[in-house]
């Protein structure tokens, strides 16, 4: 087959292509343990890519009231906690295993009343979650190149 041929047919069939390299940024992530392994069976779930949206925009809100929680006069590890809580819960509904392992670590701080040990584990709990914010991102653009 000449090079021309070749392009052509690669051309052909982008959304495959598309498909495989959305698999195996999945995989990448599974392996690190961003992604729990149910995650692939998730994706065909209606509704899965709005529910990764939700996720996201739920999320971000709900990390600033944990971080205000822990600064300033009024520490109030309650709604931390509880917020946490919820942030955990949805973590695990789509899979992201390691932003809900970092919130298990950071209620575990503050059900101690560690100050430090639970701002140390906030900072490591955002950090996750912005991984996995921009890895979803990324995937639901993928998702829309594929659909066009």
């Amino acid at each position: 087959m000449s090079a021309a041929a070749s392009s052509s047919s690669s051309h052909s069939q982008p959304p495959r292509s598309q498909q495989q390299m959305i698999h195996k940024f999945i995989d990448a992530l599974r392996q690190q343990g961003f992604l729990d392994d149910d995650f692939n069976n998730r994706r065909t779930a209606p509704g899965h890519l709005d529910s990764l949206v939700t996720f996201c925009v739920e999320s971000e809100p709900k990390l600033e009231i944990i971080q205000k929680s822990l600064e300033g006069e009024h520490l109030d590890f309650r709604t931390a906690i509880s917020t946490a809580e919820m942030i955990r819960s949805a973590a695990a509904r789509v899979g992201g295993s390691r932003v809900a392992s970092a919130c298990i670590a950071l209620q575990e701080h503050l059900n101690n009343n560690n100050l430090n040990g639970s701002k140390e584990a906030y900072k490591k709990l955002s950090w996750e979650y912005y991984v996995i914010r921009d890895s979803f991102h990324h995937m639901l653009q993928a998702e829309k190149t594929v659909e066009v």
